[in-house]
């Protein structure tokens, strides 16, 4: 047998404050969040790990919870998260 690898992709993603409360539940359950926020003004970053073939589904469930004013960036390493 063969080991089949999935490559993963790391995103950073902000929730603007009107949207916050209902749009990070769904959002957290997309994948592994490996860290949360909330910011003073209300608004809400994550930064979730998952199966990076799932990008373009990740990115039209935040401009559904968000009506396209959510903020996402795509994490390349450890150094990226702790400079957010």
């Amino acid at each position: 047998m063969i080991p089949i690898r999935f490559d993963e992709v790391t995103i950073a993603v902000q929730l603007p404050p009107e949207h916050a409360g209902s749009g990070q539940a769904k959002i957290r359950q997309y994948g592994e969040l490996e860290r949360e926020e909330w910011q003073a003004d209300g608004s809400w970053v994550g930064v979730l790990t998952f199966p990076a073939g799932l990008q373009n589904e990740f990115y039209d469930l935040v401009n559904e919870q968000t009506s396209g004013e959510g903020e996402t960036q795509i994490i390349k390493d450890e150094d990226d998260i702790k400079t957010r």
